[in-house]
């Protein structure tokens, strides 16, 4: 494809998937082409630093066929049962939000089904823990901030005493 140009950014494509922001450059096809697209935005994403990653998480190539969308989703989790401070795991957690939401739109499957129920599981949990790991920063800040007022007040009660 010497010459092509995505057209979401601009930056010169050489694949399916344009390695600069990870949308589509091709005209999309049918299922081989779909796992083609999906290979090679996956391939991208092994190369990059983890704000590359969470980038082309963010924006990159999703497939439209149920098949597509599930190993899609199946492929997001790794980044967000890792660590969760790093901005790929929340990236990650929108792409499977963005994949689950595609899935619901499709005609029910049990396939479908047994998917958006795992994915939201992942996504739950993922945010559960965001909101315990919040809480808990919370409070150790809240403490130590009660902590320096007290020792504050005392250091003032004794000086004027």
């Amino acid at each position: 494809m010497p010459g092509m140009k995505c057209s979401r950014c601009g930056a010169a494509a050489s694949g399916l998937v344009c390695a600069y922001c990870g949308a589509l450059t091709g005209t999309p096809g049918g299922g081989d082409f779909e796992r083609q697209a999906l290979e090679e935005f996956c391939g991208l994403l092994q190369g990059k630093d983890w704000k590359e990653q969470a980038k082309l998480l963010e924006s990159g190539y999703i497939p439209s066929s149920p098949g597509g969308l599930i190993e899609a989703g199946v492929r997001c989790v790794p980044f967000i049962k890792g660590e969760r401070f790093e901005r790929p795991a929340e990236a990650a957690v929108r792409r499977l939000e963005a994949i689950v939401l595609k899935l619901k739109l499709l005609p029910r499957s049990d396939e479908n089904q047994r998917a958006v129920s795992e994915f939201e599981g992942v996504v739950a949990e993922f945010r559960k823990a965001e909101a315990s790991d919040t809480f808990w920063g919370l409070t150790v800040f809240g403490v130590l901030g009660l902590l320096l007022i007290v020792v504050a007040w005392i250091l003032a009660r004794k000086a004027c005493g």
